[in-house]
């Protein structure tokens, strides 16, 4: 087995860990909502790298293809259940409105689950991720600034985009000057 693959291979089973390892966490009883936020923002960035070496495994190493999509998929189940539990918890009044009573009617749920207006809010003053084109300087570029900015509902598909474009440097700037600064340009990542 080539060393790039066992490489993925170890990264991969430490990143199942730390799923595992916050799973444990959050049996044994919630931490405060500060934390779970915490721990969910990480679990998300454990997820996102995961997804990478998934995907470099599937292409290093295609005779194993189906054995690394069924783990992918497993590991995908448990982060979604995962995730969720902590949603349930740091959002309890989501839960019971989603249980509803038994003598909500349809058009009472219709009514609930109409679209709202996304406020807009200012971000916290904090420094974007920068990325210059380099390779491995790009999986940690990528889960921050999805973290940061790419996972925001309340920020628009061209705002994202103008974020985007003012975090990159050097090489990497210069490959997107030409894009225009719209949601499909953002949207096609």
């Amino acid at each position: 087995m080539p060393n790039s693959i066992k490489i993925l291979l170890q990264r991969r089973t430490s990143l199942k860990s730390q799923i595992t390892q916050l799973t444990n966490v959050l049996d044994k009883g919630a931490p405060d909502n500060a934390t779970l936020k915490l721990r969910i923002a990480r679990l998300t960035e454990v997820y996102n790298a995961y997804e990478e070496h998934n995907i470099e495994l599937v292409v290093l190493d295609p005779d194993n293809q189906d054995s690394h999509q069924d783990e992918f998929i497993n590991i995908q189940e448990r982060f979604f259940s995962l995730a969720s539990r902590i949603d349930n918890i740091l959002n309890p009044a989501d839960v019971s409105n989603s249980a509803g009573s038994s003598t909500e009617t349809r058009s009472d749920r219709a009514e609930s689950t109409a679209p709202t207006k996304k406020r807009r809010i200012k971000l916290p003053e904090a420094p974007l991720p920068t990325f210059d084109g380099k390779f491995e300087n790009w999986l940690s570029f990528k889960n921050t600034f999805y973290n940061m900015i790419g996972s925001q509902t309340d920020l628009s598909d061209v705002d994202k985009l103008h974020y985007l474009k003012s975090a990159l440097t050097g090489e990497a700037a210069n490959k997107v000057r030409i894009l225009e600064i719209d949601g499909i340009s953002y949207s096609k990542e």
